[in-house]
């Protein structure tokens, strides 16, 4: 076993009769968990004995023992985000070589699937938590991430990489046994599961919601006396226009996910809430920069600062400093599974390529200008334009298509297709969308639609998606 896989499983049986997670009306204790861990490795020792063990989930107590389990038995977890549709599913599952599917819903797959109904994890009461012998050290994690290709990668999180993350997330953030950790992020982001890592390393408390509801989020603050939340600005907003108020016991609101609109920075901080803005990435185990409540209040525009052990540096800065984000640290993954040439391009000698475009003011502090390019973040969500477009290509009546993303104030970038029609084809909006439901999840359907006869090219021509997006300033803002 690794040192860190070591200390996570040590900090485990320490943390036993202590309460880890509360869903509902229900609270686990970290033993709890750790014997449902148990009795889900019995029940997947025929298909997956020291395997890759995939995970679609909307339970957070089912996605925390699962967790467990890969740490306990030296096994790979693959995270899969329920709201994929089942031909996005198969597409990860066969990537991923996944041995067995593991669910809390009824989730049709060519290989061994097992349904654990929410609230059965009881079922391991008197289970035993096994530790595994097996030799070497697979990746913990399999998370699948965005690109600019249109083609998921998974990227391999080690044990080793995910404890230093947590490591310096606490030292950042001085967080401690004392805290709750409201989640209402998804669990299959790295954003919603490092909460939990969080919490295994300072043995803080999570208070868990599936789904982000803002009048239910801002009830939870108060009644649990939250002292850690995350948010990204979609959630920020809807609580802003819910009228909602900080309790006083919080002491950290971290949002991230997505570029945070400074106006929208400000009128949080206007209200009371102590924003943290930070920059992560799942290559790096979430957060690599993280500012201070005061150091948001006096730049909203910036990031932070690098977390303790981390580095960054800017590459081929522009006249304003502006340039590709790279990043070094403990916490990045060792690469793509089964992408030896994306891992190639994207690690090199230490230093993780983000794509992101940045510059770091005076004091080290990081301005993110842009995420990845092409990409876009609509709600906190991840969506390569790529696999849209593949999408909207096998619609009869599509010729050829473009997707870019819009601003938006409610979602932060809303997707926009522009579209080459075949001779005679007409389409709208709710006819393309009811044609995309069963190949994409709802989040990456269009929001605005343009026809054209042609697609705008650049002089190597290429697809100039600069020009597409222009080609919307005149329509409705998006929504």
């Amino acid at each position: 076993m690794t040192a860190a896989r070591d200390s996570m499983l040590d900090r485990l049986d320490a943390l036993a009769p202590a309460p880890a997670l509360r869903l509902g009306t229900t609270t686990y204790t970290w033993g709890e968990l750790d014997r449902a861990a148990a009795a889900l490795s019995a029940l997947l020792d025929s298909s997956a004995p020291a395997g890759r063990i995939a995970l679609c989930a909307t339970d957070p107590a089912l996605v925390a023992a699962a967790l467990l389990l890969a740490l306990r038995g030296n096994r790979t977890l693959i995270l899969l985000h329920p709201r994929l549709t089942p031909d996005e599913r198969l597409l990860l599952l066969q990537d991923a070589e996944a041995d067995c599917l593991l669910t809390d819903h009824e989730a049709a797959a060519p290989l061994p699937t097992y349904c654990v109904a929410s609230g059965a994890l009881a079922l391991g009461a008197a289970a035993t938590p096994p530790i595994s012998t097996c030799a070497g050290a697979p990746p913990l994690l399999l998370l699948y991430t965005s690109g600019t290709t249109g083609r998921p990668k998974g990227a391999m999180l080690s044990s080793a990489a995910l404890w230093a993350a947590a490591t310096a997330s606490s030292e950042r953030l001085q967080t401690g046994a004392d805290d709750r950790w409201l989640a209402c992020m998804p669990f299959a982001h790295i954003g919603g599961l490092s909460i939990l890592l969080r919490a295994l390393h300072d043995g803080l408390f999570v208070v868990a919601q599936p789904r982000f509801h803002a009048a239910t989020v801002a009830a939870s603050l108060h009644r649990d006396a939250i002292t850690r939340l995350s948010l990204v600005p979609t959630m920020l907003r809807d609580l802003l226009d819910a009228g909602a108020t900080p309790p006083p016991t919080l002491r950290t609101l971290l949002l991230g996910g997505a570029a945070a609109p400074p106006d929208l920075v400000r009128r949080a901080i206007e209200a009371g809430w102590p924003v943290a803005t930070t920059y992560g990435l799942t290559e790096a185990a979430a957060q690599v920069t993280t500012a201070t409540p005061a150091q948001t209040a006096a730049n909203p525009e910036s990031s932070g600062l690098p977390l303790p052990g981390y580095r960054l540096r800017i590459t081929d800065p522009a006249a304003d400093g502006v340039g590709q984000v790279e990043v070094a640290a403990p916490s990045l993954m060792t690469g793509y599974h089964r992408r030896p040439d994306d891992t190639a391009a994207a690690l090199c000698d230490g230093w993780l390529r983000t794509g992101d475009l940045g510059r770091l003011l005076p004091d080290g502090q990081l301005c993110l200008v842009a995420r990845r390019t092409d990409l876009i973040v609509s709600g906190g969500e991840n969506i390569y334009p790529a696999e849209i477009e593949a999408a909207l290509r096998t619609l009869p009546e599509v010729a050829e298509a473009c997707v870019v993303g819009l601003p938006s104030d409610r979602w932060g970038q809303a997707v926009a297709a522009m579209l080459v029609l075949r001779p005679g084809a007409s389409l709208t909006l709710e006819a393309l969308r009811a044609a995309l439901a069963l190949s994409l999840a709802p989040f990456k359907h269009p929001r605005a639609l343009l026809f054209i006869s042609a697609l705008p090219q650049t002089a190597a021509g290429k697809v100039d998606r600069r020009s597409v997006a222009s080609a919307f300033a005149e329509a409705p803002k998006q929504t």
